[in-house]
């Protein structure tokens, strides 16, 4: 981060000094013979244009074996219209030191506190906040303690601004449905048979069961025939604005091999590609865009009438963790570089936190998250492309 300031302060004097090197103008040169004045406009001219380049040309010169002085990248286009990021401390009455951070949507954020004083005791807090994380209000917790009294580490899942989950390595679940005035405790086997992973999707699917070779989405229903494949099980589903459907079919001999079929209106199936590895399907918050890609071997297309249409030039892939579409045939993909927005014509930097081990997911407004998995009490990052970005720590 100190490199990457220093570069910053350094360009930044570059483009200002830029305009000091520049001849003085002809009403300002002292009057001496035409011949004189135009060796000193040539040499100036000369100088310039030896500023200007960095001297390369004058590195080259008498090279005969050494390496072409590569041609300095591109400089990417500047950050979206309307971008703004700020931080914002989570302040809650009573609370103090490491908390955990989640968001439903923009607006509507909880947070989980500890509390433990330096003797080892702890009294947890529960709070949330219905205006963007500006305030913050207390809500009830359960008994969390173990059996021997003490309070283990616990996690936050936030479903919705009334139902969250707090999990534990004890692998303990208390489930709250009315924002804590009532809470439910299950064990791990309970929870899992009714809800995912307590991790952010990085680009949700729809979630879906079968029913008596009948495909089921959650919120719509019945939306046609099963995909029935022997040997395979059904991994991801999406149905478009169109009422199509696409879906992985996942191979249950062979980890990670996958089989992308389409239905066009739900009544009969059509195989259209297989991957020998991992791949993924990712849409859009608003299905305009569903994506297909894999990890492996850095593939990456649209899909579009039961058609894969290749992307000639895929961003950076790592995981599926690190990207999230934004629509409009972009990607919010998180590199080594740093957080992009990608499409075919090029990328657009956005200058906001992000470590390259963090996770990007979608909300439920359609707002992007970014937190670290592995600190799980540290900031987490909420925002959409082309607009405001908040830091919570």
């Amino acid at each position: 981060m100190r490199e990457s300031r220093v570069e910053e302060e350094f360009a930044r004097f570059a483009e200002s000094a830029a305009g000091t090197f520049r001849p003085l103008p002809l009403h300002a040169l002292p009057r001496r013979p035409r011949r004189r004045r135009l060796r000193v406009w040539l040499v100036g001219a000369v100088v310039a244009v030896l500023t200007v380049s960095g001297g390369a040309a004058l590195r080259t010169a008498g090279r005969h074996d050494a390496t072409p002085v590569p041609t300095p990248a591109p400089t990417p286009s500047p950050t979206p219209a309307g971008f703004s990021f700020v931080e914002r401390p989570v302040v809650l009455a009573g609370a103090s030191g490491p908390h955990h951070v989640r968001f439903a949507d923009q607006q509507h954020g909880w947070v989980f506190y500890r509390n433990c004083t330096a003797a080892g005791s702890c009294d947890p807090r529960l709070g949330r906040t219905a205006d963007g994380g500006r305030t913050w209000q207390a809500r009830p917790l359960p008994d969390m303690r173990d059996p021997d009294g003490t309070t283990p580490e616990w996690g936050l899942v936030a479903s919705d601004f009334e139902r969250i989950t707090l999990y534990s390595f004890s692998k303990i679940y208390w489930t709250t449905a009315d924002a804590g005035a009532t809470w439910t405790r299950e064990d791990v086997a309970g929870y899992a048979a009714r809800n995912p992973a307590p991790e952010l999707a990085p680009a949700a699917t729809d979630r879906f069961t079968t029913a008596g070779g009948r495909l089921m989405v959650d919120g719509v229903g019945d939306v046609g025939v099963a995909p029935v494949r022997a040997g395979t099980r059904i991994r991801d589903v999406v149905r478009t604005p169109t009422r199509s459907l696409w879906a992985l079919l996942e191979r249950e001999q062979v980890s990670g091999r996958a089989l992308l079929v389409y239905s066009a209106d739900g009544t009969s199936w059509q195989d259209v590609r297989e991957e020998p590895g991992w791949t993924y399907l990712l849409p859009s918050a608003d299905r305009g865009d569903i994506w297909y890609t894999g990890f492996l071997d850095g593939h990456l297309a649209l899909l579009s009438a039961g058609k894969v249409i290749a992307q000639a030039a895929p961003p950076p892939l790592g995981l599926p963790h690190g990207i999230v579409p934004v629509g409009g045939g972009r990607l919010l993909v998180l590199t080594r570089d740093g957080l992009l927005v990608w499409s075919a014509g090029g990328v657009e930097p956005l200058a906001v936190p992000a470590p390259v081990q963090s996770w990007i997911g979608r909300l439920a407004d359609g707002s992007v998250l970014i937190y670290d998995p592995r600190h799980k009490d540290g900031p987490v990052t909420v925002g959409t492309v082309g607009g405001g970005w908040v830091r919570y720590t």
